[in-house]
């Protein structure tokens, strides 16, 4: 199919890993589920992309918000930081659509919460989320929606957690008026 895919790009010194969950895909939504790890937390991140409705992608939204709270509910027990985000292809800043409503109430009723407040697709809609726990002050102020690289902007947030420690390499050598 073409379109959406789910990435995470990140940097050393992370050491992230993917999550075979016992959940296998589903009909309406694509996801990873990575863990990355420092020397002073976890955070499992989970990055989502549902197609939205067409001739290729036959599913309602109606399939989506029906097996995302399935999916949701097998993450809830998770002990580490937990961080959903990316492609959701639902209107969440339309107060008159039943499905965003919907969605928003099911994250609500979960403690989960979603943080992204600007449009970030083209035609002026928010699209693409970054949730977590209410529980957490995981992401910490407001996203930043800036460089639309598609049809879609590129959304960057402050993970509340520390940096992670420098790598220190130990080079050994012996000085030159040493050597013979």
């Amino acid at each position: 199919r073409s379109g959406g895919c789910t990435e995470l790009l990140y940097r050393d010194p992370f050491n992230v890993s993917t999550v075979k969950s016992g959940i296998s895909s589903r009909e309406s939504f694509e996801f990873s589920e990575l863990l990355v790890k420092s020397s002073s937390y976890n955070l499992r991140v989970i990055v989502i992309y549902r197609p939205p409705y067409s001739e290729a992608h036959r599913v309602p939204t109606s399939v989506f918000l029906s097996e995302f709270p399935e999916y949701l509910e097998s993450l809830l027990l998770c002990k580490e930081n937990l961080l959903i985000t990316d492609d959701f292809n639902i209107h969440v800043d339309e107060p008159n659509d039943p499905d965003a409503q919907k969605f928003l109430e099911t994250l609500r009723a979960l403690g989960l919460v979603q943080h992204v407040d600007q449009p970030t697709h083209q035609d002026g809609h928010i699209l693409d989320l970054a949730i977590t726990r209410m529980s957490e002050s995981l992401v910490t102020g407001t996203p930043v929606v800036d460089h639309f690289l598609s049809d879609h902007a590129v959304v960057r947030f402050r993970l509340g957690l520390p940096r992670p420690d420098l790598l220190v390499n130990t080079i050994n050598y012996r000085r030159l008026k040493s050597i013979d």
